[in-house]
């Protein structure tokens, strides 16, 4: 049953919702080209997997002569190191505004439900709207998960006609993983967005062509692939280690361990290998350096080899190279929901010529790692096959595997790959000024450039 504070709070939620469909403001303040608003709920110095390409974007396009202004949520209550870099990173010249936490709960059983929320979705409407009268972007950009961002970008382009991008970072309601929280209208908010949307953006060519076949070739014309990256500066200044820094065989895994790479089916075959094999339990140290969810936290801890296990909480991004670069081989978990995904450490991964561990078949990393020969990739379940790798491994880290990577590596770099977003979003508002141009032209109530200031000739 309903208390009182929840029907109040719902009724001024399905206000707020209507007052913000029916929004029209016309902008009439100083609106360069070249001004770009990016809606980045996660944003430094926060760190979670989702803030490198918000942030590169927003230090890159600075480099390229863009205003960026950045909405994103609240500040994490500790700053960690990783996130003070991430921080340094992004540089001091982009404005960051943070949406405050809403005090608003509607009920969850009568009023719509999205992924990161409609509430904060509608603050966020509220608060660009006033932040951007004096100088209206010239495009914007939401970023996700979480998608209350997109909803903010579909109603602030309806209200003032300012074109918007959307960029997923990972699918929506097609996502395969916990981390998107689905409502009871996200499809439905999915479908509008993308029927709006000037240009739409995917990581990987499988999420696009996914897409498409769930909603439509339709929107095909304005869809594009840019991938994640990597960043060279972070390897630069990372502490060279060209061999292991201890005796025995390392086997790390860097970044967060979460439930879309914490596989029980890997720490089950881990198990019986360690079991029929004393030598490799003599010698084998698995490290996990990251962030890990509660799942991980309860798979580690009942592993059966204690003995074998290094857990290493989250790192800056030069330390956790540093610690790819000593380690023998890199282990990515690659479950079958994984397979349209790509990962944002592979890049990483690649570039410190560390021999990848791929425990699990199928999809795009399995593909890239065979494509530059870079490592073993070992079907689930396999443990002879896992067995074998580790043989494999050892020939493998310090040979020479070049393969293209290097080349590969150059261009899926941060600053490329920004610099192609930086590309598709002048084309975005070239279009739209050009278009404009054309509206105008075409409904000027001026007097044509032959009458201005010609005197009629007599009779």
């Amino acid at each position: 049953m309903l208390n009182v504070s929840a029907i109040r709070d719902t009724g001024r939620g399905y206000a707020w919702l209507a007052r913000t469909t029916v929004t029209r403001r016309l902008m009439r303040g100083d609106s360069p080209r070249r001004r770009l608003l990016l809606l980045a709920w996660l944003f430094p110095p926060t760190i979670s997997g989702g803030v490198y390409r918000p942030a590169a974007l927003a230090r890159y396009a600075i480099e390229r002569g863009w205003q960026v202004t950045v909405v994103c949520g609240p500040e994490p209550a500790e700053m960690s190191p990783a996130g003070r870099y991430m921080l340094d990173y992004v540089g001091p010249h982009v404005e960051v505004i943070r949406v405050k936490p809403e005090t608003l709960r509607p009920s969850w059983k009568i009023f719509p439900r999205v992924d990161g929320g409609l509430i904060n979705a509608l603050q966020t409407f509220d608060l660009v709207l006033d932040a951007i009268a004096a100088a209206p972007p010239g495009v914007i950009v939401a970023t996700g998960p979480p998608f209350h961002n997109f909803i903010a970008a579909r109603y602030l382009g309806r209200a003032t006609g300012i074109p918007y991008v959307l960029d997923y970072r990972d699918e929506w309601t097609e996502c395969p993983f916990g981390f998107v929280r689905k409502g009871n209208v996200d499809r439905h908010y999915e479908r509008a967005c993308l029927r709006r949307a000037d240009r739409v953006v995917f990581t990987t060519a499988s999420h696009l062509e996914h897409q498409l076949e769930v909603f439509g070739d339709s929107i095909r014309g304005k869809c594009s692939v840019i991938p994640n990256g990597w960043e060279p500066a972070d390897l630069g200044s990372s502490t060279s280690a060209a061999a292991p820094v201890s005796a025995g065989f390392r086997l790390a895994f860097v970044g967060t361990l979460s439930d879309h790479s914490s596989s029980a089916t890997f720490f089950s075959a881990m198990a019986q290998l360690l079991d029929r094999s004393p030598s490799l339990r003599s010698e084998l140290r698995l490290i996990f350096v990251g962030q890990k969810n509660h799942r991980a936290k309860a798979l580690l801890a009942a592993f059966p080899f204690q003995g074998n296990l290094e857990q290493i909480d989250e790192v800056a991004k030069p330390e956790a190279l540093r610690m790819m670069r000593s380690a023998d081989a890199l282990l990515v978990i690659n479950e079958p929901a994984l397979h349209r995904y790509l990962p944002g450490k592979l890049y990483e991964y690649l570039a410190t010529e560390t021999p990848v561990l791929v425990y699990g078949d199928g999809g795009e990393v399995p593909a890239l790692v065979r494509r530059f020969d870079a490592g073993c990739v070992v079907a689930a379940d396999d443990v002879d096959a896992l067995g074998s790798a580790f043989d494999a491994l050892r020939t493998m880290r310090g040979s020479s595997r070049e393969h293209g990577v290097r080349e590969w590596l150059a261009n899926h770099t941060r600053e490329n790959l920004s610099h192609r977003f930086v590309d598709l979003l002048e084309e975005v508002v070239g279009h739209r000024s050009q278009e404009a141009s054309v509206l105008g032209q075409r409904f000027d109530p001026s007097p044509k450039p032959r009458d201005r200031g010609q005197a009629r000739s007599p009779r």
